[in-house]
């Protein structure tokens, strides 16, 4: 049997990290723009994903 469920997790980092790499939303807005509890959440759940946390996209972008 194959899981043909699609991987949520993996769609909602994707539009978390499309949000941090284009806008200047807070974290939290982030966070809850894509379903996350908290932003602690995120920023590991992030972090294991793309190698740094939505801050530091945040940083890169308005450096």
């Amino acid at each position: 049997m194959t899981n043909s469920k699609p991987n949520y997790m993996a769609e909602r980092l994707e539009k978390a990290h499309a949000i941090a790499e284009f806008t200047d939303l807070y974290m939290t807005e982030i966070a809850l723009a894509c379903g996350f509890v908290s932003c602690t959440t995120l920023s590991q759940r992030y972090k294991r994903r793309f190698g740094r946390t939505p801050v530091d996209q945040l940083m890169k972008q308005s450096a």
